[in-house]
């Protein structure tokens, strides 16, 4: 298993949970996060964790970089 070096600080992931602390019990679903922000906070994520990752498949480590980001 390849060492992954994780990006520091804070991101829109975390805001989002800080702000949605007790989503089990008012109803807020994670799966909302995609839409949270029309999509940006989400998209950026899926950026940061694939550059951490170096462009592979943190399952199997082939590179995923040039995959629809559908398949990624």
């Amino acid at each position: 298993m390849k060492k992954i070096n994780k990006t520091l600080g804070s991101n829109e992931l975390t805001q989002y949970a800080q702000t949605n602390l007790y989503a089990e019990l008012t109803g807020v679903k994670w799966e909302n996060f995609k839409n949270h922000n029309s999509g940006s906070d989400y998209r950026s994520i899926r950026t940061k964790i694939l550059d951490d990752q170096g462009g592979l498949c943190a399952y199997c480590e082939t590179s995923i970089i040039n995959l629809p980001p559908h398949k990624q």
